[in-house]
């Protein structure tokens, strides 16, 4: 169980900085091509994925919290 929950949890990791480096790209482009909103739009919708890439494993660590404290 533990070896799978490290497994996610690398996972995730790897998720998140695949979204983070393409979207900071695409958000360097959008500035660079002078649209200052959509390069605005662009890190927001970086921002946004990373934390729904990231959700079930920060759902895990909570109930281990909660578990732990109560």
């Amino acid at each position: 169980m533990e070896q799978r929950a490290g497994g996610d949890a690398y996972g995730c990791l790897l998720r998140c900085t695949g979204i983070v480096l393409l979207t900071d790209y695409a958000r360097t482009l959008c500035e660079e091509a002078g649209a200052e909103s959509l390069a605005w739009c662009a890190a927001l919708a970086g921002r946004l994925l990373v934390l729904a890439a990231a959700w079930p494993l920060l759902e895990e660590i909570g109930q281990r919290i909660w578990s732990v404290l109560g």
